[in-house]
């Protein structure tokens, strides 16, 4: 008789909590020292990582962010075609076997990316959120009308508020970062090439869609800070899951990811509209970017960005509320309620 392989070791959902709300409250401690405690503010120097940043704007490293990010895509996106429309099954089956023996190095490998993209998701996660409660609930020198209107009160990079202090000045340092980790995150589909599995269109055009996005927001300053902040959240959560999961352990959180993730659109939605309703009512509320010459009124950008801004929510919503009822909906899952939400 064959001997069942034994099945992996489940999570409380109690301590999947506590984990992950552990670790956002150390990040969150990490970034208060970083502005506060003496030593480590020396060490680290944020005054001088924030100057590096406005001085360079869009050539971060010593290369232009436009050219990189466009050649970046069109790599991508060969890789994925490859993938999904060349390969063999032989070759895919092969790449299967090989990582998922006992001891792969590749699934080592995994187990550390999905850990480090969990702790970097916490910084930002925490590097946006400690910020934004000190200027607008401590020290009152903003509001979140202000914080939605005016992309150089989050960015910080040129213009008005291009020198923030305090806690303040990790604003700009993270929604940077956040637009540069977005080329890392890419690596999340070369590791499903490596092990030979399907990479779903969902899952590579939110790559592709979310990386454009992000670097045309820092391009132009646009606000996207309750972006940033719900994204790297939920990418705390999701990381860790698959950290998780990578290690053999189940959680039972996969279907509430999904949830979150839907929300987040759903959110992102709301947001724009009640942008670009303040936009209309009120220009004052213009996005802190400089009017172009785009339309009569000088905010043709503006006006693309709420067009982007749409069309990648809408779009978010719609092909995951797919996901959502296909992958949860079926008479398994709502028994069980699990299944595996997307790795976006």
């Amino acid at each position: 008789m064959a001997i069942k392989a034994p099945k992996p070791a489940a999570e409380p959902t109690a301590t999947t909590v506590t984990v992950v709300g552990s670790g956002i409250a150390l990040s969150a401690a990490f970034n208060w020292a970083l502005c506060h405690v003496e030593p480590l503010k020396s060490a680290v120097n944020l005054q001088a990582i924030h100057d590096e940043i406005k001085q360079q704007g869009e050539s971060p490293l010593g290369f232009n962010i436009i050219t990189f990010s466009a050649v970046s895509v069109l790599l991508y996106y060969i890789m994925v075609q490859w993938h999904n429309q060349m390969r063999t099954k032989e070759s895919l089956q092969g790449s299967r076997d090989w990582a998922d023996a006992e001891g792969s190095l590749i699934g080592k490998a995994l187990i550390w990316w999905n850990l480090a993209l969990t702790a970097l998701s916490m910084l930002m996660f925490t590097g946006l959120l400690v910020p934004m409660i000190d200027v607008i609930v401590v020290q009152r020198t903003t509001d979140l009308y202000k914080m939605m209107c005016d992309g150089t009160q989050t960015w910080g990079i040129a213009g008005p508020g291009s020198d923030p202090q305090g806690t303040a000045i990790l604003m700009p340092i993270y929604m940077y970062m956040f637009m540069l980790s977005k080329f890392p995150e890419l690596i999340d589909t070369l590791f499903l090439v490596v092990r030979g599995r399907a990479i779903p269109f969902l899952h590579w055009y939110h790559h592709i869609s979310v990386l454009l996005y992000v670097v045309i927001a820092m391009y132009s300053q646009y606000p996207g800070v309750f972006f940033s902040l719900i994204n790297s959240f939920v990418h705390s959560v999701m990381y860790y899951y698959y950290g998780r999961r990578a290690m053999g352990t189940t959680l039972k959180i996969a279907k509430y990811i999904t949830i979150i993730q839907l929300s987040q659109m759903v959110v992102g939605i709301l947001l724009t509209v009640i942008f670009v309703a303040a936009h209309y009512m009120n220009n004052t509320c213009d996005g802190g970017i400089f009017p172009d010459s785009g339309s009569s009124d000088g905010y043709g950008t503006l006006y693309s960005i709420f067009a982007c801004t749409a069309v990648m929510y809408g779009s978010y919503f719609y092909l995951f509320y797919g996901f959502y009822t296909k992958r949860y909906n079926t008479p398994a899952t709502k028994v069980t309620g699990q299944g595996t939400p997307l790795k976006i």
